[in-house]
């Protein structure tokens, strides 16, 4: 038998780390096995196939371009989301400004129905807090938003289920995304 070679990309979502994907690379050349591929950019810029996303703790609508990518590959996901008050800020000065957002909000048809998007961006500011200093309100919205990401999903056929990093107090941001497409 040969030696293992994976079939992985590791994503750096933003140009600032190109210098820490060169040093990793550099490090494991020295090793007798393949080892994964490295890109460095930004999330929403990446179009090469993949079978499952880690999206840990992508700032603003990053988990969500990461779960929309994954949908459209039919890869799985893990994301720990964090940041939401960003992506309230950034689609309204969007909005000010008549630009189009590169996602859509809600981000489920099932919420879309229900909840206004001037409205739902006001329920991801409310809920952009962390597990330290969570209360009642805050955490409801927040438990809101990662439904109607998860329905996105569910929409396109996906299972899916949220749950705690463990502990859980490995991190103030520790909900946990995931999605996967049974097989057909």
């Amino acid at each position: 038998p040969g030696s293992p070679t994976p079939r992985c990309v590791y994503l750096l979502p933003h140009p600032w780390y190109a210098s820490a994907c060169r040093a990793y690379t550099n490090e494991l050349t020295c090793c007798p096995i393949s080892f994964p591929q490295w890109w460095c950019g930004d999330v929403g810029e990446f179009n090469q196939p993949f079978d499952v996303a880690l999206a840990t703790h992508l700032c603003g609508d990053a988990t969500d371009v990461a779960m929309e990518r994954s949908v459209r590959c039919g890869a799985a996901f893990i994301a720990t989301p964090c940041c939401l008050g960003k992506v309230a800020r950034s689609a309204l000065i969007a909005d000010s400004n008549s630009e189009e957002t590169a996602v859509e909000y809600p981000r489920s048809q099932w919420l879309r129905a229900e909840l206004p998007r001037k409205n739902y961006l006001e329920l991801m500011r409310v809920s952009d807090h962390n597990s330290y200093d969570a209360v009642g309100t805050s955490v409801l919205a927040k438990q809101l938003v990662d439904a109607d990401r998860l329905a996105f999903a569910q929409e396109a056929g996906y299972q899916t289920c949220c749950a705690k990093l463990d502990p859980e107090e490995a991190s103030a941001k520790n909900d946990v995304l995931v999605g996967w497409c049974p097989q057909v």
